[in-house]
């Protein structure tokens, strides 16, 4: 079988051309795959990032309701501690306003 120089160099070009080709297809289905797995991964992390920052935004609100719920707790004690007083010296008044007309009853005698 004789095979002549023509035909062999264009088998060979024509060998080298088509494995450089699929090499370059290769290299581009893998940089798609790779920026596919880039996109699709930063999708998550960007989910991921929502979630979190939801979570840490209801901790926070959580916190400042309880902060003012103490403060509003606080608050009201100290207005029932007052109410208590002001109980107290009026039952101290109408004892002594009681106590200084028994004496001002025996002083009339």
């Amino acid at each position: 079988v004789q095979v002549s120089f023509g035909v062999s160099v264009s088998a060979f070009l024509s060998f080298t051309l088509s494995s450089a080709a699929l090499g370059i297809k290769m290299h581009v289905m893998d940089v798609a795959m790779l920026f596919a797995c880039g996109v699709v991964s930063m999708w998550g992390a960007i989910l991921v990032e929502h979630r979190m920052r939801g979570m840490y935004d209801r901790t926070m609100l959580t916190h400042e309701a309880l902060r003012r719920n103490r403060k509003l707790r606080a608050s009201f004690d100290r207005h029932i501690d007052n109410e208590r007083t002001l109980i107290e010296h009026a039952q101290y008044l109408h004892e002594e306003n009681l106590r200084l007309r028994r004496k001002a009853d025996t002083f009339d005698e």
